[in-house]
């Protein structure tokens, strides 16, 4: 469980970081833009000089699409196709590992409560077989007996059923 938890942490971080790269990615581009729209192509370069790989993946995918002259262009570079930034890949890839670990847990904990069960029919086994000479008459004695050995039986089969990890 601690495990998942540090995953799941480390997804959220990386989701976090994500998000503040993407926000200076689209902060760079609207300078980008609006140097353009100035007619400023030095400037425009310039920003476009400092875009991020994904973003700059994104945006020569964008340009290739000619989009000032191709109306079905996307409108953005920042489109779920185009832009693919690796830290929110980062962070899926942490949270997917989370849910893993959290199953994991999940499964350990049920058969740690099966051992527990087991321990209980053991220890019922052992005051069954304890008690059983304390009675006088032939068959209470030979019933009580017979259910310890049922409880021993019983928890040997659980035990044999469950799975063994090395």
């Amino acid at each position: 469980m601690n495990q998942s938890a540090a995953s799941s942490r480390r997804a959220a971080i990386s989701q976090l970081q994500s998000y503040q790269s993407a926000l200076s990615d689209v902060l760079l581009f609207s300078q980008h833009i609006n140097a353009r729209a100035s007619s400023n192509e030095t400037l425009a370069r310039f920003y476009s000089d400092r875009f991020r790989g994904e973003a700059k993946a994104a945006f020569e995918a964008w340009m290739a699409a000619k989009p000032f002259e191709n109306s079905n262009a996307p409108a953005h570079p920042f489109v779920p196709g185009l832009y693919k930034p690796r830290l929110l890949q980062d962070a899926q890839e942490a949270e997917d590992e989370s849910q893993r670990l959290w199953q994991q847990a999940g499964e350990a904990g049920r058969t740690s409560r099966s051992y527990v069960l087991i321990t209980v029919f053991l220890a019922s086994t052992l005051f069954f077989g304890g008690i059983a000479s304390k009675f006088e008459t032939k068959w209470i004695r030979r019933t009580v007996l017979g259910l310890g050995l049922t409880l021993f039986a019983l928890a040997a089969a659980y035990l044999l059923s469950l799975p063994v990890q090395v």
